[in-house]
């Protein structure tokens, strides 16, 4: 009796493989819409059992999105901790009928050639993995779930079926901090300026007026404010140090499984830099 349950539940188990809808997401599912674990995916995919799949691309932006305070960092935290505790879990299972699959081995080369993708746009990274898991599994039934357009369309290129979800797990439009930041600088930047007068003299004799324009030292206080405030926000935003042993080891050691490698924090310094400029062109602009 045993052994036929047994038999039984590997024919059950083959038979759910063999009739499993394969999910491919996008990055933008774990930072657009609800928890990716609380959304109805059986009925969202109109299927009676899937799996989804997290690709290489989509853990490595996870990865470089982790970096900071703000929301979208925490919620990139938040799902790597849960992909990292389901990873070591056989057929991982987050809903009834629902699986989770982590994909660690990145497309080989010849993928791209041979569906002439473009190593260089995440997209296409992302679409090769998907056509790899096709080609060696021999399975057809896979769909790509994305909120952007590009990639739904290029799926359909391939073969491969898109999904958006449901409105209804789309989280309302919220402002970054910085984003909040600039427009607030931008509005405080426009008063300042409405407040500066525009002087002009006229001396008179018996015949005519002469006018002479006083030169606009509105340039010279504007420059002091934005000097002003790029100093408060680049001390609010400050560089990311790598931590070194000799100096600093009781904070080596406590580096948890998320600590920063030298490119992730030359990448953030870098993008940071570009956040500075902007942040100063839209001073300047506005």
């Amino acid at each position: 009796m045993k052994c036929l349950t047994i038999v039984v539940t590997k024919i059950l188990y083959i038979k759910n493989e063999y009739s499993m809808k394969y999910i491919f997401l996008d990055t933008n599912i774990f930072f657009h819409f609800n928890y990716f674990e609380s959304i109805d995916w059986l009925s969202e995919s109109s299927t009676s059992t899937c799996k989804l799949m997290i690709s290489p691309i989509v853990v490595d932006e996870l990865d470089e999105k982790k970096i900071g305070t703000n929301k979208l960092s925490s919620k990139a935290r938040k799902v790597l901790n849960r992909l990292e505790e389901l990873i070591d879990i056989d057929n991982a299972e987050i809903q009834d009928k629902v699986f989770i699959e982590v994909i660690l081995n990145k497309p080989q080369k010849k993928i791209y050639e041979k569906y002439e993708l473009n190593f260089n746009e995440q997209d296409h990274r992302l679409i090769a993995s998907i056509l790899e898991f096709r080609d060696e599994k021999n399975i057809t039934d896979i769909v790509l779930c994305t909120n952007d357009i590009g990639p739904r369309l290029r799926a359909k290129q391939y073969g491969i079926t898109p999904l958006k979800l449901d409105e209804k797990y789309l989280l309302p439009f919220q402002e970054s901090e910085e984003e909040k930041t600039i427009k607030r600088l931008e509005r405080e930047n426009r008063a300042l300026k409405s407040k500066i007068p525009i002087l002009s003299l006229r001396f008179s004799n018996s015949k005519e007026f002469v006018q002479f324009n006083v030169q606009d030292k509105s340039k010279v206080d504007f420059e002091e404010f934005k000097s002003k405030v790029m100093s408060e926000v680049k001390d609010k935003n400050p560089y990311f140090e790598p931590i070194d042993p000799f100096k600093n080891p009781t904070a080596l050691l406590s580096q948890n499984m998320f600590a920063l490698t030298t490119e992730q924090i030359k990448s953030f310094n870098e993008k940071l830099d570009a956040y500075f400029s902007d942040y100063e062109k839209a001073l300047v602009l506005s």
